[in-house]
Protein backbone atom coordinates (compact mmCIF):
# COMPACT_ATOMS: atom_id res chain seq x y z
CA UNK A 1 0.00 0.00 0.00
CA UNK A 2 1.32 3.39 -0.96
CA UNK A 3 2.00 6.15 1.53
CA UNK A 4 0.36 9.54 1.06
CA UNK A 5 3.49 11.05 -0.61
CA UNK A 6 3.61 8.07 -2.99
CA UNK A 7 -0.08 8.49 -3.80
CA UNK A 8 0.48 12.17 -4.54
CA UNK A 9 3.47 11.31 -6.75
CA UNK A 10 1.37 8.78 -8.69
CA UNK A 11 -1.45 11.32 -9.06
CA UNK A 12 0.99 13.88 -10.47
CA UNK A 13 2.16 11.45 -13.16
CA UNK A 14 -1.43 10.42 -13.89
CA UNK A 15 -2.37 14.10 -14.25
CA UNK A 16 0.43 14.49 -16.81
CA UNK A 17 -0.87 11.46 -18.70
CA UNK A 18 -4.48 12.59 -18.89
CA UNK A 19 -3.48 16.14 -19.84
CA UNK A 20 -1.65 14.94 -22.95
CA UNK A 21 -3.68 14.60 -26.14
CA UNK A 22 -3.03 11.10 -27.45
CA UNK A 23 -4.89 9.44 -30.32
CA UNK A 24 -7.39 6.69 -29.63
CA UNK A 25 -9.57 6.18 -26.61
CA UNK A 26 -8.82 8.03 -23.39
CA UNK A 27 -7.94 5.96 -20.37
CA UNK A 28 -9.90 6.11 -17.17
CA UNK A 29 -8.00 8.07 -14.51
CA UNK A 30 -8.19 5.10 -12.13
CA UNK A 31 -6.49 2.92 -14.76
CA UNK A 32 -3.71 5.49 -15.11
CA UNK A 33 -3.22 5.44 -11.33
CA UNK A 34 -3.10 1.64 -11.30
CA UNK A 35 -0.59 1.42 -14.17
CA UNK A 36 1.74 4.04 -12.70
CA UNK A 37 1.40 2.47 -9.26
CA UNK A 38 2.54 -0.83 -10.74
CA UNK A 39 5.63 0.84 -12.16
CA UNK A 40 6.44 2.45 -8.82
CA UNK A 41 5.97 -0.90 -7.09
CA UNK A 42 8.41 -2.50 -9.52
CA UNK A 43 11.10 0.17 -9.32
CA UNK A 44 10.64 1.13 -5.66
CA UNK A 45 12.11 4.47 -6.68
CA UNK A 46 10.17 7.62 -7.48
CA UNK A 47 12.96 9.18 -9.51
CA UNK A 48 13.37 6.10 -11.69
CA UNK A 49 9.59 5.74 -12.05
CA UNK A 50 9.37 9.34 -13.18
CA UNK A 51 12.24 8.88 -15.67
CA UNK A 52 10.67 5.76 -17.18
CA UNK A 53 7.16 7.14 -17.32
CA UNK A 54 8.20 10.53 -18.70
CA UNK A 55 10.32 8.87 -21.40
CA UNK A 56 7.36 6.69 -22.43
CA UNK A 57 4.89 9.58 -22.42
CA UNK A 58 7.27 11.83 -24.37
CA UNK A 59 7.74 9.06 -26.92
CA UNK A 60 3.98 8.57 -27.21
CA UNK A 61 3.52 12.25 -27.99
CA UNK A 62 6.44 12.33 -30.43
CA UNK A 63 5.33 9.18 -32.27
CA UNK A 64 1.57 9.80 -32.10
CA UNK A 65 0.91 6.71 -29.99
CA UNK A 66 -2.19 5.97 -27.91
CA UNK A 67 -2.72 5.53 -24.19
CA UNK A 68 -3.01 1.81 -24.87
CA UNK A 69 0.54 1.95 -26.24
CA UNK A 70 1.65 3.83 -23.10
CA UNK A 71 0.12 1.11 -20.94
CA UNK A 72 1.82 -1.64 -22.95
CA UNK A 73 5.18 0.11 -22.76
CA UNK A 74 4.90 0.70 -19.01
CA UNK A 75 4.26 -3.04 -18.63
CA UNK A 76 7.27 -3.75 -20.83
CA UNK A 77 9.45 -1.52 -18.63
CA UNK A 78 8.15 -3.22 -15.48
CA UNK A 79 9.22 -6.57 -16.91
CA UNK A 80 12.48 -5.07 -18.21
CA UNK A 81 13.21 -3.77 -14.72
CA UNK A 82 12.83 -7.31 -13.39
CA UNK A 83 14.89 -9.23 -15.94
CA UNK A 84 16.95 -6.55 -17.67
CA UNK A 85 16.18 -4.41 -20.71
CA UNK A 86 18.76 -5.91 -23.05
CA UNK A 87 17.73 -9.45 -22.19
CA UNK A 88 14.04 -8.69 -22.68
CA UNK A 89 14.65 -6.89 -25.97
CA UNK A 90 16.68 -9.84 -27.26
CA UNK A 91 14.03 -12.33 -26.10
CA UNK A 92 11.27 -10.43 -27.85
CA UNK A 93 13.24 -10.37 -31.10
CA UNK A 94 14.10 -14.07 -30.88
CA UNK A 95 10.53 -15.10 -30.14
CA UNK A 96 8.65 -12.77 -32.47
CA UNK A 97 6.23 -14.88 -34.53
CA UNK A 98 7.09 -12.83 -37.62
CA UNK A 99 10.07 -10.55 -38.07
CA UNK A 100 8.41 -7.61 -39.79
CA UNK A 101 8.66 -3.81 -39.80
CA UNK A 102 6.29 -3.51 -36.83
CA UNK A 103 8.49 -5.71 -34.65
CA UNK A 104 11.64 -3.86 -35.72
CA UNK A 105 10.01 -0.45 -35.23
CA UNK A 106 8.97 -1.38 -31.70
CA UNK A 107 12.47 -2.67 -30.96
CA UNK A 108 13.95 0.61 -32.20
CA UNK A 109 11.46 2.69 -30.19
CA UNK A 110 12.38 0.80 -27.04
CA UNK A 111 16.14 1.00 -27.59
CA UNK A 112 15.93 4.76 -28.20
CA UNK A 113 13.56 5.48 -25.32
CA UNK A 114 16.19 6.71 -22.88
CA UNK A 115 18.71 8.15 -25.32
CA UNK A 116 17.38 11.68 -24.83
CA UNK A 117 15.61 11.21 -21.47
CA UNK A 118 18.68 10.61 -19.33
Amino acid sequence: MESEPQKEFIRQLADEWVSVELPGLDFDYADCIKIIGGLLTATQNQQRTSQIFTAILDQAVELGKSSLWVEREVKFEILAHSIGREELLALELRHAPVMDDRVLDLYNERTRRFSSAT
